[in-house]
């Protein structure tokens, strides 16, 4: 009988609470690093947009320039941007600083050389801190700052070269 008496199995309550506490440890490290990824991911992914907005609104300006279209005036530094073309064509980049938005009204040629109907509107980025234009005899110079979703800036420099020179 006595025997019987000591041959108890089971856990006592300050075993279960030590087992409980450090599960309540491991499961609350997890989701801090499962929300530190989250917020990282989110940030590398806004980055990437504004990157890429600043890629494609470099390339629009550098292939409306590249379609013959000039800088009015010929020389002079401007946060806008006309282009002038040939048979009615133009391009006019407008930053608005208090929406930080470029956007772009333009009349092209189509493929077959016929005038657009219509100019067509288009808000390129909403992230654009600032942009400046230097024109100097046939060369057009873009400054291009865009603002990044952690606070800091991106600076993208680039020149292209009118038929005008």
């Amino acid at each position: 009988m006595q025997k019987l008496q000591n041959n108890e199995k089971g856990l006592t309550l300050v075993e279960v609470l030590g087992v409980l506490v450090l599960t309540a440890m491991i499961l609350s490290s997890l989701i801090y690093l499962l929300n530190y990824t989250n917020t990282s991911l989110n940030q590398v992914s806004g980055r990437e947009d504004v990157m890429q907005q600043s890629r494609d609104t470099v390339s629009h300006i550098v292939n409306t320039v590249r379609k013959g279209l000039i800088p009015t005036p010929l020389n002079g530094t401007s946060n806008n941007l006309f282009l002038n073309g040939v048979n009615g064509q133009y391009a006019q980049y407008n930053f608005n600083s208090s929406t930080h938005t470029l956007e772009v009204v333009y009349r092209l040629a189509k493929e077959n050389g016929t005038l657009a109907a219509s100019p067509t509107k288009v808000v390129l980025s909403d992230h654009v801190q600032n942009i400046r234009f230097d024109a100097n005899n046939g060369k057009l110079q873009i400054t291009l700052v865009m603002q990044l979703p952690n606070n800091s800036t991106k600076e993208i420099l680039t020149t292209v070269y009118t038929t005008q020179r």
